[in-house]
């Protein structure tokens, strides 16, 4: 696989809209009535019926103020993914997903019509995941309640990605091909391809496999396997462990080979040097105040 280092994205700036008028209501109806369709699907659904329902969420046959039961023309139907319902949707109108990826149960997507939220081929979404394509601005004079404008922005999940269960992604988030998120972390950040990240906020861990590309920006240690910080703190050979514990990830028989080895490698350079030297100079200061003190009851 060709290593040369992967660029991050450049984020796109947010577009504010006025959500609470009339358009964007409407287009919200419309969409929460087709999930409902979609949603009330019996298990037994034909794949016809899955793909109906599903055009009716991200394709409507005519306006935003189409209804569920509006027929759709055959030659532009979009094949449905494989989703486990209930999924929630905002518009719809912008979503594409590619029918090869699954989505398990209670995905919540919060999209818009100004920006493009895409998932791509191949993509494993788990159970309780909210994806989130727009936000309010943070002072609250601008927010005004409902009142004051929502900001859209773009979310991007790429080929090949895997987000764990109950993760939240922010906008303007790109999650790049062949990367893992975490179970329960928080995406405030595009992830670099072939990588996984995790916590809240999530960060950058380690690749997902030795012989992908690096990240520009980031440092490697211990075979590539874990990266570091631009300060040189490892992000950290603990941390690689609980991954393995958390998420079975490719390789797993290589990992557990390769994390003692870093924590021989890093755990010195990271805590034992540095504690070494704080802990010796406190001992010599303590040391130096008791022969004081005893000087001093000595000589009365």
């Amino acid at each position: 696989m060709d290593k040369q280092p992967i660029s991050p994205a450049v984020r796109e700036p947010l577009v504010a809209f006025p959500a609470a008028d009339d358009f964007h209501r409407s287009a919200r109806l419309r969409c929460a009535k087709a999930c409902g369709a979609y949603n009330a699907l019996g298990l037994d659904a034909t794949e016809e019926e899955r793909t109906n329902a599903w055009n009716n969420i991200v394709n409507p046959a005519q306006s935003l103020t189409a209804t569920p039961t509006d027929t759709i023309d055959p030659s532009h139907l979009i094949p449905a993914p494989m989703i486990k319902i209930p999924i929630i949707i905002d518009y719809g109108t912008r979503v594409t997903i590619d029918p090869t990826t699954f989505i398990n149960r209670n995905c919540q997507i919060a999209d818009t019509p100004h920006h493009p939220f895409t998932i791509g081929a191949r993509c494993l979404i788990g159970p309780n995941v909210s994806i989130y394509a727009v936000t309010h601005p943070l002072d609250y004079r601008a927010r005004a309640g409902r009142h004051g404008p929502s900001l859209a922005g773009p979310v991007t999940i790429e080929d090949d990605v895997w987000i764990g269960g109950g993760v939240s992604i922010m906008p303007g988030v790109t999650i790049h091909r062949g990367s893992v998120v975490g179970a329960g972390s928080v995406v405030t950040k595009s992830v670099p391809a072939f990588h996984l990240a995790l916590g809240s906020p999530a960060r950058v861990v380690r690749k997902v496999a030795v012989d992908v590309p690096d990240a520009e920006g980031l440092r490697y240690a211990g075979e590539g396997r874990v990266a570091v910080t631009g300060r040189g703190e490892v992000r950290d050979a603990v941390d690689a462990e609980r991954v393995e514990a958390r998420l079975p990830l490719l390789g797993r028989g290589e990992s557990a080979q390769v994390v003692p080895a870093l924590r021989r490698e890093l755990v010195p350079t990271r805590f034992l040097d540095w504690w070494v030297l704080v802990g010796s100079m406190a001992v010599l200061v303590l040391g130096m105040a008791v022969g004081w003190w005893l000087r001093e009851v000595s000589a009365e």
